[in-house]
């Protein structure tokens, strides 16, 4: 670019191509540049994908085997999990659970073993009784004929 003075204020560069075959080879190398960056974009896309897909998913997976692991009436061991986070307050929730849980079933037992104890009680006085019974009736028997003044009293 010339100013009214001549003097040269800039340049002006516009591709010349000097034939078609320059020009689609210009445009194939420019449309081969952009698809080999994102095809590079698209793979790291998915490294860090799985990268955080892995990281997300490895608590869960603790998580998943320590509830799979879990037996009813056994001692059931809690999670060891060190950061606070919405992972840690899961945690948090099933061992607080866990722990409910083994309470429960200690007051489950002393329950159990206390109406053990109470039946064989009901038992044992039952046992007691039934031979009693016939005693009662014939001492009530006598009583009755002693107060009535029987005369056969000396044989009962």
């Amino acid at each position: 670019m010339i100013d009214n003075d001549l003097n040269v204020r800039g340049y002006v560069d516009l591709p010349y191509f000097s034939n078609r075959e320059d020009l689609f080879r210009e445009i194939s190398q420019y449309t081969v540049t952009i698809i080999n960056l994102f095809v590079l974009i698209f793979a790291l896309a998915i490294i860090l994908t799985y990268y955080v897909a892995q990281r997300l998913s490895k608590p869960l997976i603790l998580i998943k085997n320590q509830l799979s692991q879990m037996k009813i009436g056994e001692k059931n061991l809690p999670i060891q999990w060190q950061r606070n986070d919405e992972i840690g307050l899961l945690v948090a929730e099933y061992n607080k659970m866990l722990s409910a849980l083994d309470s429960s079933l200690d007051r489950l037992a002393e329950s159990e073993r206390q109406g053990a104890w109470r039946e064989m009680a009901k038992q044992v006085a039952h046992e007691i009784k039934n031979p009693l019974t016939p005693m009662r009736l014939s001492l009530q028997h006598l009583q009755h004929s002693i107060s009535r003044g029987d005369d056969h009293i000396e044989e009962k």
